[in-house]
């Protein structure tokens, strides 16, 4: 029979902190410009006019984003769903997209969007593939 826990400790651990801690700095790095580091990733983005460039207020769906990626870390770390067996496999993708998400937006900010910006959306995008096929398995088992 499948269980929806883990059996092992509770306390907060590496996964649960990484969760909290990319979370985190995926609000806070589009920031740097205002402390004075790099160019606001509007202004980049306006630089470069493509068909496929979204236009400002397109951004606004990060607002929503992020709240979301707080709500879903403040809840993996919570004393009841810490040995949860589905956020188990969730915590290291979602840190993963986190932390890609943080480090576009930090070279974006630096350097621009280059060859080196895709390779890091590659990494957050297959970060997020992983945490949907766990997703995907986690709803296929409950259904058979």
């Amino acid at each position: 029979m499948a269980t929806n826990t883990l059996p092992q400790r509770t306390a907060l651990n590496l996964a649960h902190l990484a969760v909290l801690l990319t979370a985190a700095l995926q609000i806070l790095t589009p920031l740097l410009p205002q402390i004075g580091i790099g160019e606001p990733i509007g202004s980049r983005s306006l630089a470069v006019r493509t068909l496929i460039t979204p236009v400002g207020w397109a951004f606004s769906i990060w607002g929503a984003l992020y709240l979301g990626a707080t709500v879903f870390a403040v809840y993996q770390a919570l004393p009841a769903q810490r040995q949860a067996a589905l956020l188990h496999h969730l915590r290291w993708p979602a840190a993963g997209a986190f932390l890609g998400n943080a480090f576009w937006a930090a070279y974006t900010q630096l350097y621009g969007l280059s060859f080196v910006s895709v390779l890091i959306i590659t990494f957050t995008l297959t970060c997020l593939i992983v945490a949907y096929h766990a997703l995907s398995n986690a709803t296929v088992s409950k259904t058979a």
